[in-house]
């Protein structure tokens, strides 16, 4: 299957081949990512911008949900979260390479 997209910025004719098919969290990672490498180099796909995008697109709502939703659960850098309570705290001192 081939689709002829026109890029907007450079005018250029873009061929698509094959599809990016749809993952969700059900779904084998370890199946999904070569597939998602082979459609990127079929087409020729080598901007790492353009690659999260099309990632990004392939993703259903919940793992789409899950994948952005991680940035807002993450400590904030030099602090790691308590395993009991889910808070943060400081970092060991006695491991300054663990320090920003």
């Amino acid at each position: 299957m081939q689709d002829t997209n026109s890029a907007d910025a450079t005018n250029e004719t873009i061929s698509i081949v094959g599809r990016l098919r749809e993952f969700t969290p059900a779904n084998d990672w370890t199946i999904a990512k070569p597939r998602m490498n082979n459609f990127f180099e079929a087409n020729g796909i080598k901007k790492d911008e353009r690659k999260r995008a099309l990632m990004l697109n392939s993703l259903d709502e919940s793992a789409y949900k899950l994948i952005t939703g991680l940035g807002k659960k993450l400590p904030k850098r030099g602090r790691k979260l308590d395993e009991g309570n889910g808070q943060e705290s400081p970092r060991s001192p006695k491991n300054p390479s663990l320090d920003p």
